[in-house]
């Protein structure tokens, strides 16, 4: 590699920094991958921060490419039938392509359901419906109206990385 002219082998300013603060681990990961081939690679050290950051944002951008993470989602909503549907037509449209989605009532709501259909997160906007028995499970109360943060908490739990990748309320969108 140190035969390509060295302005190639350097990242602009920010790259190595962003993917450290992303991607923790994986850049430990790679650094160990790198440091135990270094003398395959043929490269001068000085280009080391740089080849980690690489891989590293390499090998996750595979990992989010390819390697589906479906969660199975339970919700169950109380109030307004017309929060209701607003909340339910929104998690079908953004996360419905991904994950399974069930939309339950109150009678559906026992181990049994849990059990059969391996619920990973339950959510709803009722807390009173946080039993002993949702205690294997995952569960996230919405507020009575829900917000961005509690769409983003929803997000965070479905991925932890896609909470430090993506953040609802930090969106400016102007027509």
């Amino acid at each position: 590699m140190d035969n390509i002219h060295p302005i190639f082998n350097r990242n602009v300013t920010g790259i190595n920094e962003f993917a450290n603060s992303a991607y923790p681990e994986g850049m430990k990961i790679a650094y160990q991958f790198i440091k135990k081939n270094w003398a395959v690679l043929n490269v001068s050290t000085k280009f080391i921060d740089d080849l980690v950051a690489n891989l590293t944002l390499t090998v996750e951008s595979i990992k989010d490419l390819h390697k589906p993470n479906p969660k199975k989602i339970a919700f169950l909503l109380e109030g307004s039938y017309y929060l209701s549907r607003s909340i339910e037509s929104k998690a079908s449209r953004y996360l419905g392509a991904h994950h399974q989605i069930y939309f339950i009532n109150m009678n559906k709501l026992n181990n049994k359901f849990l059990t059969e259909n391996k619920i990973d997160i339950f959510v709803t906007n009722q807390g009173d419906y946080i039993t002993e028995f949702l205690a294997s499970v995952d569960y996230l109360v919405f507020k009575s109206l829900p917000d961005v943060s509690d769409w983003n908490n929803l997000l965070r739990m479905i991925n932890p990385q896609l909470g430090k990748d993506v953040r609802l309320d930090k969106v400016v969108y102007e027509k």
